[in-house]
């Protein structure tokens, strides 16, 4: 139970997203005008890398099935059916951390 250094997350543009590791973990790095937020790499719905998807500022979305986020609660979307987990952040002296006890899974993760 520790903040974890997102080495480089700090380049991640305003309305954009990037994928980076931890710990040997995919997380997902987005930041909008308010501040920069985590999320497991992998969508929800099946395996697909949000990565790939697109931020708009306000909306996470997986380009796989067009599911939806609400980046900074999680919230689903449109035809998401569940939410996206996520993540608590800090951003600090320049740089962007997260708070990392496990990775967050989803059910088809567990399998």
């Amino acid at each position: 139970m520790t903040w974890k250094l997102i080495e480089g997350a700090d380049n991640v543009l305003e309305n954009d997203m990037k994928e980076f590791e931890v710990d040997g973990v995919g997380i997902l790095i987005a930041r909008n005008a308010t501040g920069y937020f985590a999320y497991p790499a992998l969508c929800p719905h099946m395996e697909a890398q949000l990565a790939f998807g697109t931020c708009d500022g306000k909306l996470i979305t997986c380009m796989q099935h067009l599911w939806q986020w609400d980046m900074e609660t999680g919230d689903p979307v449109g035809m998401a059916e569940e939410p996206i987990k996520t993540y608590r952040t800090k951003h600090e002296n320049g740089q962007v951390y997260i708070w990392f006890e496990e990775e967050l899974k989803y059910a088809y993760m567990e399998e």
